[in-house]
Order: structure tokens, then C-alpha cells, then sequence
């Protein structure tokens, strides 16, 4: 059986036109109903309440959602309509009622029965993405090429957060990935997915490298020196991958001191730079002293 799939059973001595409208109401393919309620009630010349009433009184459907993920049973869930259908597909059990009865209602650590790790397998296995946009594709593809939220957030959101948060969003809402936030602050600590989503999507990770176009940190005076050959500056830094400054680009070097005694290090593309310089035209001119500053403060 191909799931899912629905099954009508009709009231006797039914009109041929009430079982044709019927029949083609719930008529579904690859997850989508051939017919919706408009084209019905265009077709056979007929208001909504009226369609409502003829597919509810005259037959009862059963809608098979999947396979039981404990007895491989199918999962069957009454329907009545088009509308309450799609949210059963859309938003699955992956349990059938008897097993549903017999599992703890509280499991602890078991990724069997997690609804979260089912949603995620279940859109790889209903192929979700066949949903997106060729742009909300490509988002999704970036997100499992940096595999790292703080990479992401700096090299593709934070370029347009108005157009790719939003995309992001709906990713998560199909299940395809799945945004994890620290419960104590609400904030973003990963972006997690199944690894066999870059299976089915062919994208290996592990052949990603990133090129780093620039790099900032701070780094505090060393005022507890014994030597005259230690560091005057000092601070030690862990970088969350690994980082590739890329051969024959050219690279401004900046250095500048700041009230705390600290100082500031910056390295930065000369073609990034350009870029950054030309996205201020239109605006009073500023020196490339403050345009560095702008970019690495």
C-alpha cells in the first residue's frame, strides 16, 4: 500500500452525481488532492455547504496516514473533510491508537518514540522539500553545508535576515530541520538535522571549506609580565572550525589601541573592503580609516 491513500465508504442507493462528487473530492495524488472544494463547486454548479453536505452524509472515509513505527499496522484516522486530511498528513502520528495506548505516556531518551526525531524522518521519507521554492532549497542546502549555526548566521543570515530568517522558519516548521534554542534565554544554539537529509539531498559536509574573507578579535595588554621577550598583548583564542586564509587574495592587516589598554587586530579581504566601501556611496564620505572601523567594531 502507498501511503497515504484514502478509503470511502458510501451509503446505499446513492445518485451517480453524489458518488462521482464524492469520489473526486477525495481523489489524492503524491500528497495532494487533484480536486479542490472551488474547482467541485465550479464544476458541478453547486454552493460550499452543499458539497460539505453531500460528502458528510452520504459517506464515511478513512484516511491511511502511514505505517505503525511499533506493529507496522497501517494508522487510520477518520476524515471529513479535505481540510482535516492535509493537517493529519502534514502533521503525522507514527503510532496507530492501540500502540498509542501502550506506550508511557512520559518516555525518557527514547529516540524510537521522540515525535521530534519522527517528524524529521518522516519529511525525509515524505520528501518534503518537494515543497520548497528553488530559493528555499538552496537555503536549505546551506544549511547543512555550514552544519554550524554561527557560520550560517554570519556568512548567508545576517546578509539579509529579512529574506532568509523567514525561509528558515518554514524549514523548521515542515520538519526538515529543527531550530534548538537555549530554554533559558530563547536563544539559538543550533540548527540540527538528520544526516541522512544531506544523504538524500547528495551533500557531504565534510568536503565544505570555508575561506575566511576576514577576521576580528580583541586582545588585552599583558600587564603581569616578567620578561622583557613576553608578549605585551596576549589572549588565548578558539576558533569553532578550521580557518583558511585563501591563497593570492590580498588582505588589509589593521591594528589600532583601545581606552582599556587592549587592542583591536583585524584582518580583512581587499575585494570584501571594496565592497563595503561601495555599499556606503550615497552617504556622506568617510574616510577608510572609518569604514574599517564600521565593518570590525
Amino acid at each position: 500500500m502507498k501511503y497515504p491513500c484514502l478509503e470511502t465508504e458510501f451509503n446505499e442507493n446513492l445518485d451517480k452525481q453524489i458518488v462521482k462528487i464524492i469520489n473526486q473530492y477525495w481523489k489524492i495524488e503524491n500528497r495532494t488532492f487533484l480536486y479542490s472544494p472551488t474547482k467541485l463547486r465550479n464544476k458541478f454548479g453547486i454552493t460550499q455547504p452543499k458539497l460539505n453536505s453531500i460528502v458528510k452524509n452520504n459517506s464515511k472515509t478513512k484516511l491511511f496516514l502511514d505505517e505503525c513505527v511499533e506493529c507496522k499496522k497501517p494508522i487510520i484516522i477518520p476524515v471529513t473533510s479535505q481540510s482535516t486530511a492535509k493537517s493529519k498528513i502534514e502533521n503525522p502520528y507514527f503510532h496507530c491508537s492501540d500502540c498509542r495506548s501502550k506506550l508511557d505516556p512520559t518516555p525518557l531518551n527514547d529516540d524510537f518514540t521522540s515525535p521530534k526525531n519522527h517528524r524529521l524522518k518522516y519529511a525525509i521519507k515524505a520528501r518534503y522539500w518537494n515543497k520548497l521554492t528553488r530559493e528555499e532549497l538552496a537555503v536549505l542546502k546551506k544549511v547543512i553545508e555550514f552544519d554550524n549555526y554561527r557560520s550560517l548566521q554570519k556568512k548567508v543570515i545576517q546578509t539579509n535576515f529579512e529574506h532568509y530568517w523567514p525561509i528558515i522558519e518554514k524549514l523548521d516548521r515542515l520538519s526538515l530541520i529543527e531550530i534548538q534554542r537555549d530554554p533559558l534565554h530563547n536563544r539559538i544554539q543550533k540548527i540540527y538535522f538528520l544526516p541522512e537529509l544531506a544523504n538524500e539531498l547528495e551533500i557531504n559536509r565534510k568536503n565544505i571549506v570555508f575561506t575566511e574573507s576576514s577576521l576580528n578579535f580583541n586582545v588585552p595588554q599583558k600587564l603581569n609580565r616578567t620578561k622583557e621577550t613576553q608578549p605585551n598583548f596576549l589572549k588565548p583564542i578558539k576558533f569553532d572550525r578550521d580557518i583558511v586564509l585563501k591563497k593570492g587574495i590580498e588582505y588589509i592587516c589593521s591594528i589600532w589601541n583601545n581606552p582599556d589598554g587592549s587592542i583591536n587586530f583585524g584582518l580583512k579581504s581587499i575585494d570584501e573592503l571594496k565592497a563595503q566601501k561601495d555599499s556606503t556611496k550615497g552617504s556622506d564620505p568617510k574616510t577608510i580609516g572609518e569604514v574599517i572601523k564600521e565593518i570590525w567594531k
